[in-house]
């Protein structure tokens, strides 16, 4: 089974934090942490993005304070699954009434094991729930709204990834009503590649440099995505090196940004090689 990134939430972290720690962590998987509260669990899923989160439903009101909140861990599952795509796996000794259930059953994803759980439980609930959070062969298109064009020529050639099962998302996928920064952010953490179509514009993107670019730069320095940079308009070295953009094997130089070249050119040399560099990482 894979390796998965899990967090631990339980306020009884001696003996049942640390229990839970080095049994997962003896199974090869990679413990991000044990939060003790709401606030920490949120504050530590938002940071680290977890897979799996072992939640405890009845947690301290705060990290010092002795006092339980009984719904305290739905509360929290509830918060961070809007920000990120991750499985609960609820862990409680409590009474599980009607009413809970009608409370937990609001999680996107869950499951529910009551303590004392045994090993194998744990285990297994773990490993099934890890074989739903294998990546999924998506591209993320990461652009400046005033290269909107641009993007809309190179998917024309990248179309054909489809029947490969491999998909491109981009901010106009986004669903009606969503949350433009917590959907985006989601996404980032969904996806095997991202394509980067850099100009200045990209470069002085506000929204680029905040939610965006930091996400993907952190990924591909821990293996997680690749990153493909696609230099659409010319931009000085200096300012790319400054934002860590030239680390990257490019489709052309960043000397020879696409926009100068013909149709044709752009057709072969751009989109055409993009895809089949794709096909063949990525099938």
């Amino acid at each position: 089974m894979r390796k998965t990134d899990i967090l631990i939430v339980e306020d009884n972290v001696f003996p049942e934090g640390k229990r839970l720690e080095k049994l997962l962590g003896n199974e090869g998987h990679n413990i991000l942490g044990i939060a003790v509260s709401k606030q920490q669990a949120v504050e530590l899923a938002l940071k680290y993005h977890p897979e799996i989160i072992i939640m405890d439903i009845q947690l301290q009101k705060g990290e010092n304070i002795d006092e339980k909140d009984d719904k305290a861990g739905i509360s929290a599952a509830l918060e961070i699954q809007k920000n990120i795509d991750c499985h609960i796996i609820y862990l409680t000794a409590l009474d599980v009434s009607e009413t809970f259930l009608s409370e937990i059953t609001k999680t996107n994803s869950f499951d529910l094991l009551i303590k004392p759980a045994t090993k194998e439980q744990i285990v297994t609930t773990i490993n099934l729930a890890s074989l739903y959070k294998i990546p999924s062969n998506t591209i993320f298109i990461c652009y400046s709204h005033h290269d909107f064009n641009m993007v809309k020529e190179m998917l024309v050639y990248l179309d054909p990834l489809s029947d490969l099962g491999i998909s491109t998302w981009a901010d106009f996928d986004m669903n009606l009503g969503a949350n433009w920064s917590a959907e985006i952010r989601k996404r980032l953490y969904q996806v095997q590649a991202a394509i980067l179509l850099i100009s200045i514009n990209f470069v002085n993107s506000s929204f680029i440099k905040k939610y965006e670019l930091p996400i993907l730069l952190e990924l591909a320095r821990s293996k997680k995505i690749e990153i493909i940079p696609v230099f659409i308009r010319y931009v000085s070295e200096h300012i790319l090196e400054r934002k860590g953009l030239l680390k990257f094997q490019g489709i052309n130089s960043p000397n020879d940004p696409v926009f100068n070249w013909n149709p044709r050119k752009r057709e072969e040399m751009a989109w055409a090689k993009l895809y089949e560099y794709l096909e063949s990482k990525l099938r």
